[in-house]
């Protein structure tokens, strides 16, 4: 099996590339936040994972459904009303 050249593998991961428009770093979130974003491909499967910065667990998040405007939202869980409210999260 031929492998890719490093310079295309690069190539399409910043094509495919993902940045959070809603919240902005730094922000102060709710315990329900919506995170979206606009892609460039519709038809990419979206995985939304929260990572809090002191442990090392990870929370996969609600489906994301990407629209056929490439646009995609989700109410995301970041803590619970007895843990996890002002933690640093990953982005």
């Amino acid at each position: 099996m031929e492998s890719k050249p490093k310079e295309d593998a690069e190539a399409i991961t910043q094509q495919n590339a993902l940045r959070i428009k809603v919240p902005v770093q730094n922000e102060r979130v709710p315990e329900r936040p919506f995170v979206e974003r606009t892609l460039s491909d519709p038809k990419a499967t979206v995985w939304v994972i929260v990572h809090p910065m002191e442990i090392s667990n990870y929370w996969v998040q609600p489906t994301v459904s990407v629209m056929e405007n490439s646009t995609w939202k989700v109410k995301i869980y970041v803590g619970r009303p007895e843990q996890g409210i002002g933690d640093i999260h990953d982005k």
